[in-house]
């Protein structure tokens, strides 16, 4: 589609705008929930498809898999740490420590993680990669 416009006169600023809200915005909406799971085989299929969009000119930036899930899993991380977001009841208990370990951007108990799946869903990847 998007060579199709570029073929049909559509300036290099509208198609890099058309790959962002079209493209680039819906992989990053859901990327939290299924972003963890990709095994290598698809994260380099996705990146590949992202490397072919900025060679041909649709992106001004090169976008990577782990960079857009890391945006995406601040992004709403931080708003599920706000007490009226409809995910923040999922959040483990707040630490019971008198003193600050190391600084973090949240004070949730780190749950104990035994699967590889587990360690790999959204709130546990947050709750240990938060940054």
């Amino acid at each position: 589609m998007l060579k199709l416009l570029r073929d049909r006169g559509l300036s290099a600023s509208r198609l890099q705008l058309v790959c962002q809200e079209i493209i680039i915005s819906r992989l990053a909406y859901a990327l939290p929930a299924w972003g963890g799971f990709l095994c290598d085989d698809y994260r380099n299929r996705l990146d590949g498809f992202l490397r072919c969009l900025y060679k041909c000119g649709f992106t001004v930036r090169l976008f990577t898999t782990e960079q857009l899930l890391f945006e995406a899993d601040n992004v709403l991380f931080r708003k599920v740490l706000i007490d009226g977001h409809c995910l923040h009841h999922f959040l483990p208990p707040v630490k019971t420590l008198s003193i600050q370990l190391r600084p973090a951007s949240h004070h949730c108990q780190l749950p104990i993680c035994k699967y590889m799946l587990y360690k790999r869903s959204f709130l546990v990847r947050c709750l240990f990669n938060c940054h």
